[in-house]
Order: structure tokens, then C-alpha cells, then sequence
């Protein structure tokens, strides 16, 4: 019983003191990750854009290392993807995301393959 009283006062989200301590720590040394974040950001843009540049393709903008893309037929391009051994997410049966994938964004190397296949499937 008394276990159970004080998991109440436990925050839903509770990190345990090894966590905290590590995410203390990180954040100390958070110049370690911005470069990295900017190098995921730059070529998140980069990728957007060129897909953005292949018709039929519509890219909504993104402030995370993904975005999602529209397409007339996403299962196609989903599957011709996965054959050539890219993975894209599909977001979802929410109607709002009717002929959606979502794309993160990779290596320079892993997103230029994903632009051609992009647009050699798209023809």
C-alpha cells in the first residue's frame, strides 16, 4: 500500500538518477551534438528540396530530422522503395495523410540514393 502512495507523487515521465545524471552531463557538453545537429538540418533541407524538385512529389516543411511528402501513389513508391532497400515510413490511416510517407533524413550518400530512386520510380 505504502508502494503505491508514493508511486502517485512519482511524475508520469520519472527518469531514474543514472538518466538524469547522464542527461546533465550531455548538456554540459552540448557542443559536441550542435554540429551534428546543423550537418542532420542542412541535409534534411537539402532533401527536402530535391525531392521537392521531382514532379508529383509535394514536401511539407519540417523542423525535425523528418518530413512527410505526398504523393498520387505512396504505396507504389513505398514498395518500390523497400525493394531497393529503402525504408520510408508510412504515417499512418489518418485521411488527413491519405498518399503520405514520411522521410528522414540520412547520410549525404543515403539521401542522394533516395533522391534518384525517388525519381526514377516517379516517372
Amino acid at each position: 500500500k505504502i508502494a503505491g502512495d508514493l508511486r502517485k507523487m512519482v511524475p508520469p515521465f520519472h527518469l531514474n538518477l543514472f538518466a538524469a545524471v547522464l542527461g546533465l552531463v550531455l548538456w554540459e557538453r552540448k557542443d559536441l551534438f550542435l554540429e551534428r545537429v546543423r550537418t542532420i538540418a542542412a541535409e534534411r533541407d537539402r532533401l527536402a528540396a530535391a525531392l521537392g524538385r521531382i514532379p508529383g512529389v509535394e514536401v511539407f516543411p519540417s523542423h525535425a530530422n523528418f518530413f512527410l511528402v505526398r504523393v498520387k501513389d505512396a504505396a507504389r513508391l513505398y514498395k518500390g522503395l523497400k525493394e531497393r532497400g529503402i525504408l520510408v515510413r508510412e504515417p499512418g490511416k489518418d485521411p488527413l495523410l491519405e498518399g503520405c510517407l514520411r522521410v528522414s533524413a540520412g547520410s549525404p550518400e543515403e539521401n542522394d540514393r533516395l533522391i534518384a530512386q525517388v525519381a526514377g520510380l516517379m516517372r
